[in-house]
């Protein structure tokens, strides 16, 4: 179920209000609010409850669904809906009956997941959960859309100021050595039509992360010492997967992929390829025209597919 993240929004304001205000603001009973409220406060959130009367003492700003609708004016088929909190955005979206053109956000994730069904951490308005759904002609699939997303969205971040932002294959968003997001699509084919769900997960303020991740994690704040707004981050992001995928719906493909070496990480850096249990070290080559990793091993050129491996560079 998707709800709106009114009540975060309004008790953003910093203005105290009561249980059944926030209840009646969020439509719902007191006691669903009051397990909203719950939820929010072991999430992160510092909620402070007085005899009745409920505040927030360190508010953020807010993902706000009327303002990025707005500043999406430009691309009218686009419905944005915004919640406090859910499972996770994709599996959300997928549950909706018409996915096309519906873009799912919140604030904090239960249940976020990557690649390989990973575990994506989901701090309360830290960072951007979005997912995307797109209606595809299956003839149209393509394996490489994902890279060619990953590349449309650190153009993004490139412009916002994130100059060392780049992408690691297939579809790791990073800055400098360290990563800052991630991108999971997912598909379901209905006859002549293919569902894609394209979730897009990144760190844009300061946090702390694990120190048995099996990633080096960062966020954009601290690689390069900017506070982005969140806000105008995903107008720009959602309008890049949007075109992007609008040329993908043209046959423009191929062209799209061609900047995938501008942003490519690995090109010809030393790489180590988990593979079915067993480790090969070379040297990545780039993509073929599938999107698939070229790795030089022993004067050999070996292709690998995304379904196969995981890809660790170590120069």
């Amino acid at each position: 179920m998707i709800t709106n993240n009114s009540i975060l929004l309004t008790l953003a304001s910093g203005k105290p209000v009561s249980l059944p205000e926030l209840a009646e603001i969020g439509g719902m009973s007191t006691d669903l609010m009051a397990k909203h409220l719950d939820t929010l406060i072991a999430a992160g959130v510092d909620i402070k409850q007085d005899q009745g009367v409920i505040s927030w003492v360190e508010p953020f700003k807010c993902l706000d669904s009327r303002l990025i609708q707005n500043s999406l004016s430009d691309y009218s088929e686009l419905c944005v809906k915004v919640s406090d909190c859910l499972p996770s955005t994709n599996s959300v979206l997928a549950d909706l009956e018409c996915i096309d053109k519906v873009i799912v956000l919140c604030e904090y994730q239960r249940q976020g997941r990557g690649r390989h069904q990973r575990q994506w951490l989901s701090p309360v308005g830290k960072n951007l959960y979005l997912s995307f759904g797109w209606h595809l002609n299956v003839d149209l699939l393509h394996p490489a859309i994902s890279l060619c997303i990953g590349s449309a969205i650190v153009s993004v971040l490139r412009q916002a100021g994130v100059k060392n932002a780049g992408m690691k294959w297939p579809n790791d968003l990073y800055a400098s050595r360290s990563k800052v997001g991630g991108i999971l699509i997912e598909s379901k084919t209905d006859k002549s039509m293919a569902k894609l769900i394209i979730g897009v997960g990144i760190n844009v303020l300061d946090q702390s992360f694990p120190d048995d991740f099996s990633v080096a994690a960062t966020t954009i704040e601290k690689e390069s010492g900017l506070v982005l707004d969140r806000n105008d981050l995903v107008v720009q992001v959602i309008a890049a997967i949007y075109e992007t995928m609008q040329k993908i719906e043209t046959g423009h493909i191929t062209q799209l992929l061609e900047r995938w070496s501008q942003y490519d990480l690995s090109y010809n850096q030393a790489v180590d390829v988990h593979a079915r249990g067993e480790v090969r070290s070379g040297v990545a080559r780039g993509i073929d025209t599938m999107g698939n990793l070229q790795v030089e091993i022993n004067n050999s050129l070996e292709v690998f597919d995304s379904a196969e491996i995981s890809l660790r560079i170590t120069q």
